[in-house]
């Protein structure tokens, strides 16, 4: 029964998938394999035991069942090269951990991470300050918006868990289907004019459409926009968390009042 239902869902996206944003079969692919491999998984735990030690399988010649045996020894062996040198690998040698003079203690929280790698420091430092001066996610950021598995936007976001007033389109198009267009609108437009515009009358209504709390100008922003662009926020409104030349702006009383200022 087991061994059906695995190959049940290994066999089933070749004729029926979910047809995403890609418009192929991959997600589908990847998650009944996922299930199909578990349920492998235990179908063979049993198929050993019957082979092996069962009952039944006394009935087999002595050779059959010691070949058996050994056969299933070896897929295990061979199958637990993988995670003994992928873990080690992937924790001290793509880490880093290794060659650096101050090895980064392990630990469960991922965004020192971000720091390991390119993400800017000021960038990071910044964030985590908002993430303490501003209670829960009651609080709207806006930063740049670029395309997905960017670890440089939609930062904010991934670190602290405040919601972004829009990140990640591919991924937010694949996942809201057919509702994209009308769900998220001009928000990406919107964010561009924001950092572009120097009509703050344009600027200010944008804010309130989206009830926007704080502006983030960091790395990533400079980047795109260039630095002049900055200047519009730093006449008229408050800095709340400053690293560097990485800073979240204030677009009003009640946001600097969330933050404790």
């Amino acid at each position: 029964l087991l061994i059906g239902i695995g190959v049940s869902l290994t066999l089933l996206p070749e004729w029926v998938y979910l047809r995403d944003g890609f418009g192929t079969r991959i997600n589908t692919v990847f998650k009944f394999y996922y299930q199909a491999w578990i349920v492998f998984g235990l179908a063979s735990a049993y198929a050993v035991y019957s082979l092996v030690a069962a009952a039944e399988s006394q009935e087999l010649a002595p050779a059959v069942r010691a070949l058996s045996g050994a056969l299933a020894a070896l897929a295990l062996a061979l199958g637990l090269v993988y995670p003994a040198l992928a873990i080690y690998n992937r924790m001290y040698q793509e880490s880093g951990r290794l060659i650096t003079t101050e090895p980064t203690p392990l630990t469960l929280d991922g965004g020192p991470t971000f720091i390991r790698g390119d993400f800017d420091h000021e960038d990071y430092n910044a964030i985590m300050c908002l993430s303490t001066v501003v209670p829960g996610d009651d609080a709207v950021v806006v930063e740049a918006v670029a395309g997905t598995y960017d670890p440089n936007v939609g930062r904010v976001a991934a670190l602290t868990g405040i919601p972004v007033l829009f990140n990640w389109p591919g991924h937010e198009r694949q996942w809201r289907g057919s509702t994209f267009d009308v769900t998220v609108g001009s928000r990406e437009q919107d964010i561009g004019t924001i950092y572009q515009s120097e009509d703050w009358v344009v600027i200010q209504s944008i804010i309130d459409r989206y009830s926007i709390d704080y502006i983030f100008f960091g790395t990533t922003e400079r980047n795109r926009f260039g630095p002049d662009a900055e200047y519009k926020f730093l006449d008229r409104l408050p800095v709340v968390c400053q690293s560097g030349e990485s800073r979240f702006y204030a677009t009003s009383g009640a946001a600097l009042a969330l933050a404790g200022q």
